[in-house]
């Protein structure tokens, strides 16, 4: 977990097996608390440059 400034006030690391996964425990936590959550995938730098070195060969 992460105290941050600007537009969000926590950020919290996690990592999930599968996007239907992350949004269960989105939807459930937010239904517990009543808190939002917004979630956002990510890779791996190196797996971004391969994606992008994909993406200019197209």
């Amino acid at each position: 977990m992460y105290a941050v400034m600007g537009e969000h006030y926590l950020v919290f690391t996690l990592d999930f097996p599968d996007t239907e996964k992350t949004m269960s425990a989105s939807i459930g936590l937010n239904i517990l608390t009543g808190i939002s959550f917004s979630t956002s995938p990510v890779v791996d730098v190196e797996t971004y440059d391969q994606l992008i070195s994909k993406i200019e060969k197209i």
